[in-house]
């Protein structure tokens, strides 16, 4: 069924999925800093207003909104674009992006992947193995709840 549609499934192992969220790999880590930034500077150039119970009053949500759109356009298209190369979600199902994932380079968790899944890629070519389509229904999922936003893998 997901041939029909043109569909390509994958399946991502228990642990790994941080290493395919393209955000996570590339580009939230400068997303988040120059929120700061504004963040910041908004702080130390107003005085703030209190509530009540004498906390801080949240910056106006329209300034919160433009905070964001500014950060987002200070990240280049082609970190955006590349960051999907980064992952392997954009890259030529043929095996000749491969080199491009960054868990496959050199000292990352996956170094030797790459290899791995060239293997595959020969074996599949040549009808040694066969393709799966997944069983429609319910899938169980490995859940990571810890929190790895801080955790970059490249800048």
């Amino acid at each position: 069924m997901l041939k029909q549609h043109r569909i390509d499934s994958v399946v991502v192992p228990a642990g790994c999925t941080r290493y395919i969220q393209a955000a996570d790999v590339s580009w939230i880590k400068s997303f988040k800093c120059k929120l700061q930034q504004f963040y910041d500077k908004y702080m130390l150039a107003n005085q703030i207003p209190t509530t009540a119970g004498g906390n801080l009053k949240a910056p106006p949500l329209e300034l919160i909104c433009h905070w964001c759109v500014d950060a987002w356009q200070s990240i280049p298209a082609s970190q955006i674009v590349g960051s999907f190369k980064l992952c392997g979600l954009t890259n030529a199902l043929d095996g000749s992006e491969d080199h491009l994932i960054l868990a496959f380079k050199e000292g990352q968790a996956c170094a030797a992947g790459c290899e791995l899944l060239q293997q595959a890629q020969r074996a599949l070519a040549s009808g040694t193995l066969e393709a799966e389509e997944p069983e429609m229904g319910v899938e169980e999922h490995a859940v990571d709840e810890s929190d790895d936003d801080d955790e970059i893998l490249a800048e």
